[in-house]
């Protein structure tokens, strides 16, 4: 393992990922009714493991504190706080005559889905 990550060795079939479509509901008749699965190689996953486990430390001083998704100790439910305060902020200024806009993001296709 010391060898693939100075670079030294390549593994081809260390890349390689079979992508499995796992149906969600009996009777599927369309594709987004399919979750992706990605079957990986046992030495990728003991190697993104490791990785992982190393750079854990480091994470948490670059990713942003508005960063709250996939962080194991944040939760999710603060992006929804955050704008509604904001937007609660600015309803309140309605008397001043700066110019505020707030902006709605779909981000339906920010996650995995096959269409």
């Amino acid at each position: 393992m010391t060898d693939f990550i100075s670079g030294s060795t390549t593994i081809q079939q260390l890349n390689s990922t079979q992508i499995v479509l796992v149906p969600q509901v009996a009777n599927t008749e369309l594709v987004t009714q399919h979750r992706p699965i990605s079957l990986c190689n046992y030495s990728y996953k003991i190697l993104s493991k490791v990785l992982a486990n190393r750079l854990n430390l480091l994470l948490q001083v670059i990713i942003s504190p508005t960063q709250n998704t996939f962080v194991p100790t944040r939760q999710i439910q603060d992006n929804i706080l955050v704008p509604h305060e904001v937007f609660h902020y600015l309803k309140l200024r309605k008397s001043t005559k700066k110019f505020e806009m707030g902006v709605k993001l779909d981000m339906n296709k920010a996650y995995d889905r096959v269409e």
